[in-house]
C-alpha cells in the first residue's frame, strides 16, 4: 500500500535516521491518502494537511475558506481520487479541494455517490413516507434524489434500501403515455431536503375516492394493457413504486395543519447522529411555511393535539406550534427549557 511507501521517503535507508516528526491533532487519525508532496489526515480535529518532505501543517480544517462549513465530520465522507480531494458537504453535495492552492468549490464531475460508503442516518419509528397523493388534483407528491430520478428516467430501477440524499419534490402522476415517467419540470421547488419525509397521519381513515390508491396503481392509469410493452413497464413500476416504500393503505395520508400544510421531516446535514429539522409544505402555493430546527437526531412518537405537536425523543420533549413553527422543549439530559423559532 501507499502508506508504507510514505514510511520509507520519511528515514534515509543507510542510517534509519529520523527525518521529521509532527503531531496530529485532535487524537485518533486517519490517512485519507496522498496528492504530490502533500498528506491528507482526518483528525478528530478535522482536515489537516501535511508537507511529505519537512512534515509541516500546510492547512487544518479552519483554513479552508468557503467551505469550512461544509466539512464533514466523519473520514468517511472524504475521498482522494486521481490527485484531487473529494467530500460530500454538509448539506449533501459533492465539492472537490484542489491540493495545489487549497481551495474548493461544488463539483459534479470525477465523484460518484458510489464512491462513498454507505452512511445512513438512522431513521424514525413512527410512521413516514417519501411519497404521498393529494387528492386534490389528482397527483402524487414525491420527494426524489437526484439519483432516483435519473434512475427513473433511464429506465432503471430505485434501490430500496439506498443512502441518503439530497431530494427534491416532484409532482407527477408517475405515469406518462402508459410508461413509467417523471420529468425535470415537475420539480415543485429547487429547496432540497436531506433524507426528506412526510410524516403520516394513521388516524386519519382513507377517504371513499382513494386517490392513492389510483395513482398507485399501474393497470388503472394506461390505456392499453394489450399493448407488447405493458408487462414489462407495469413491473418496472411495481419495481420502483417499491424502491420509495409505495403501499396501497390508509396510513399513506399526510399529517396536515389546521391551514392546510403538510409536515415534512429531514435532517440539517448529511452527518450521522444530524438534528432533525420540521417543514410546514403548503401543497396548494407549493411553498414551506416554516422550517424550525428540531436538536434532535431521532423522534420515537408524536402526538398531534390541534395545532400543536409534541415530540419525543430519548434526550428530550418538544412542543411545536403548528401555526408558525415556535419550538418549546425540554432536555432531560441537561435538565433546561429551551426554545426555538423558525430559521
Amino acid at each position: 500500500m501507499e502508506v508504507r511507501a510514505i514510511m520509507r521517503s520519511l528515514f534515509h535507508k543507510s542510517q534509519a535516521k529520523k527525518v521529521w516528526q509532527t503531531k496530529l491533532s485532535g487524537g485518533e487519525a486517519e490517512l485519507l491518502g496522498k496528492t504530490g508532496d502533500k498528506l491528507w489526515y482526518f483528525t478528530g480535529n478535522g482536515l489537516q494537511v501535511i508537507a511529505l518532505k519537512t512534515g509541516k501543517t500546510l492547512a487544518k480544517t479552519s483554513d479552508f475558506k468557503g467551505i469550512q462549513n461544509q466539512l464533514p465530520k466523519n473520514y468517511e465522507n472524504y475521498l482522494v481520487k486521481d490527485q484531487l480531494v473529494y467530500f460530500k458537504g454538509l448539506d449533501g453535495q459533492f465539492y472537490r479541494i484542489n491540493p495545489k492552492n487549497l481551495t474548493g468549490k461544488v463539483t459534479k464531475e470525477g465523484i460518484r455517490a458510489a464512491d462513498f460508503p454507505e452512511t445512513p442516518v438512522s431513521g424514525e419509528k413512527f410512521e413516514t413516507a417519501q411519497i404521498i397523493a393529494t387528492p386534490d388534483n389528482d397527483q402524487l407528491f414525491a420527494l426524489l434524489s437526484d439519483k432516483e430520478l435519473q434512475a427513473i428516467q433511464a429506465g432503471g430501477d430505485i434501490e430500496m434500501d439506498q443512502e441518503n440524499e439530497r431530494s427534491y419534490l416532484y409532482q407527477t402522476k408517475l405515469v406518462k403515455q402508459n410508461k413509467v415517467a417523471v420529468s425535470d419540470n415537475e420539480k415543485v421547488m429547487s429547496e432540497a431536503f436531506i433524507s426528506g419525509e412526510f410524516i403520516l397521519d394513521s388516524s386519519r381513515k382513507r377517504p371513499t375516492n382513494d386517490a392513492f390508491h389510483t395513482l398507485t396503481d399501474f393497470t388503472s392509469q394506461v390505456s392499453d394493457t394489450e399493448n407488447s410493452a405493458y408487462s414489462n413497464e407495469y413491473n418496472r413500476f411495481v419495481r420502483i413504486t417499491g424502491g420509495l416504500g409505495v403501499a396501497t393503505s390508509s396510513k399513506y395520508l399526510p399529517l396536515a395543519t389546521s391551514e392546510g400544510n403538510w409536515l415534512i421531516l429531514h435532517y440539517e446535514t448529511i452527518e450521522r447522529n444530524s438534528s432533525l429539522k420540521l417543514s410546514a409544505f403548503n401543497p396548494r402555493t407549493k411553498q414551506v411555511s416554516w422550517t424550525t430546527l428540531l436538536y434532535t437526531s431521532s423522534i420515537s412518537s408524536t402526538l398531534k393535539q390541534g395545532d400543536k405537536l409534541t415530540l419525543l425523543s430519548n434526550d428530550d420533549l418538544l412542543e411545536m406550534n403548528l401555526k408558525n413553527g415556535n419550538l418549546k422543549g425540554y432536555s432531560f439530559q441537561n435538565d433546561r427549557f429551551f426554545s426555538k423559532k423558525p430559521e
